[in-house]
């Protein structure tokens, strides 16, 4: 069995971080990702109307799956990158009591880190044995999800459930575009509630204090 994880909506302002992992057998990544008639690749390189139409096929042919969402409200707390840790420690820990750690044959992840040596280090602190899978099975790359089937279903898997979440979000709170800090949209959303920000908005993020930053001179 094989254990692939990616995450999207890292660099937005709005809503959660989501980590996802799927676990599948070697066949399936082989064979029925690969020969898909819903194209199953990196996420970014999807529409959404894509994404949307490989994601049940995605579920349909895992054997189990796993999302973690990150809160704003986390991300006040703790780095980052600890958190996502957290998280792939989460998701891989709950295939392995699926299945047993003996029945992974690899863990494809996409490095979130600067290094391999940062990612382990970090990991490390928090499951020293790795959840029970020898780092030798670890595949821990940058660009993964371009790279390997399987990590390209994992951001699949996440960009949709992120989309999904942003959907309910402009629904409750308002148009606010794509969530990013270049969007027009999402700045005035962020100025126009400066100062009551609402819970689904990264308050700590450098962008949004630097709008705060600009709201402030403008009464000075």
């Amino acid at each position: 069995m094989i254990i692939a994880i990616d995450e999207s909506n890292k660099g937005t302002t709005i809503g959660d971080l989501v980590v996802s992992g799927i676990l599948i057998d070697d066949i399936t990544e082989q064979m029925s990702f690969k020969y898909s008639k819903t194209p199953i690749k990196d996420s970014k390189k999807l529409s959404r109307k894509q994404r949307e139409l490989a994601f049940p096929e995605i579920i349909r042919l895992a054997y189990d799956t796993k999302m973690v969402f990150i809160k704003p409200s986390e991300m006040e707390e703790e780095n980052l990158n600890k958190l996502e840790a957290m998280a792939v420690a989460e998701i891989v820990s709950h295939f392995v009591e699926r299945v047993g750690a003996g029945t992974i044959t690899a863990v494809y992840i996409d490095n979130y880190e600067i290094s391999k040596e940062h990612f382990f280090k970090r990991l490390k602190e928090l499951t020293p044995e790795l959840c029970g899978i020898p780092e030798s099975k670890w595949v821990v790359e940058h660009k993964a999800d371009e790279n390997y089937l399987c990590v390209g279903a994992a951001s699949i898997v996440s960009r949709v459930m992120s989309d999904m979440q942003h959907d309910r979000y402009r629904h409750v709170f308002g148009d606010y575009g794509s969530g990013c800090a270049s969007d027009a949209k999402t700045k005035k959303f962020i100025r126009d509630r400066i100062d009551d920000l609402p819970r689904i908005v990264r308050k700590s993020w450098g962008n949004v204090r630097r709008i705060k930053e600009e709201s402030m001179r403008r009464f000075e």
